[in-house]
């Protein structure tokens, strides 16, 4: 049985199969192991795939982060050229349009202008208008 061979309940396999629960990689390597197959094999392109789709496989959710932060700081970085102060007034407002499901821009991913507003207020230390102490 693969759930004693691999020291969990059938009932967490169970939750495994149906995805309730995500599969920690050192379970997944300890399932095939107990199955005698390559732990490619459970994701798609299977163990047949050459190491490139594999390597692209595992760790293209990277590349895609890496490319959201890109276009999160290049938006961060145009609304403070073009709004000069009122950049992060300008990236709340459409992260508040965002959120009523308003369509902004539809190049962007949800969340993405709440993101721009936390990176302008990064960028700019809180100095933003309304923030600034008063001399």
């Amino acid at each position: 049985m693969l759930a004693s061979a691999v020291g969990i309940t059938f009932q967490q396999v169970q939750k495994y199969e149906l995805g309730f629960h995500r599969v920690p990689a050192s379970r997944l390597f300890l399932i095939s192991y107990a199955l005698n197959v390559d732990v490619r094999a459970f994701f798609p392109g299977g163990a047949s795939g050459t190491q490139a789709d594999w390597r692209e496989q595992m760790f293209g959710w990277w590349k895609e982060l890496r490319k959201r932060q890109r276009l999160v700081a290049q938006d961060a970085s145009d609304l403070i050229a073009r709004f000069g102060d009122s950049a992060y007034e300008e990236a709340r407002e459409r992260a508040r349009a965002d959120r009523l499901n308003t369509v902004v821009d539809e190049n962007r991913p949800r969340g993405h202008w709440n993101q721009v507003r936390r990176e302008i207020g990064r960028i700019t230390e809180g100095n933003r208008v309304g923030l600034k102490e008063t001399e």
